[in-house]
């Protein structure tokens, strides 16, 4: 969450140029974790989509999604620079974001990058969120985190 917003958002922000990361955590031990053991056969997260700020000019935002590894509850400067806390997997959401997005679901295949945790070895499935790379307008969008049946979920099928 950022401040008391039970929301966390991703991109360029239009008109301020600030840039903002999101990042979740999914704790993959435990009662109803993953076994280290396990082969996984797909893996989604699903996110919904609260608000997106876009330049006029602007029709979609296109969204990149990382694996990495911080410590829990407590992020530091350091994992939101790509060079020092570089990814361990990634992928992009496809299509882009869009207005038409706002107030919806987006499902997003993140298999490969459950496929790198287990080889890695993680206990937690956490992910980066921000604007992908290359000439791209400014675009922000805001993550619904914590309200029940919006906040994000991740679903895998493994066996």
């Amino acid at each position: 969450m950022q401040g008391n917003t039970p929301s966390v958002f991703a991109g360029v922000h239009p008109v301020t140029g600030s840039e903002f990361r999101a990042f979740l955590d999914f704790p993959l031990t435990g009662a109803g974790g993953v076994p280290g053991s396990a082969i996984i056969n797909s893996a989604t997260l699903d996110i919904f989509i609260d608000s997106i700020s876009i330049q006029p000019v602007a029709s979609s935002i296109p969204i990149r999604i990382e694996l990495v590894t911080f410590p829990p509850q407590t992020l530091l400067a350091s994992d939101f620079n790509r060079t020092i806390q570089p990814a361990l997997a990634l992928t992009t959401i496809i299509p882009p974001i869009s207005r038409a997005d706002v107030s919806r679901h987006v499902t997003v295949d993140v298999t490969s990058l459950m496929v790198q945790a287990q080889r890695s070895g993680l206990t937690d499935f956490q992910i980066r969120i921000l604007e992908d790379d290359g000439f791209v307008f400014p675009g922000l969008i805001e993550i619904d985190d914590t309200t029940i049946n919006r906040a994000p979920l991740l679903t895998v099928s493994f066996f």
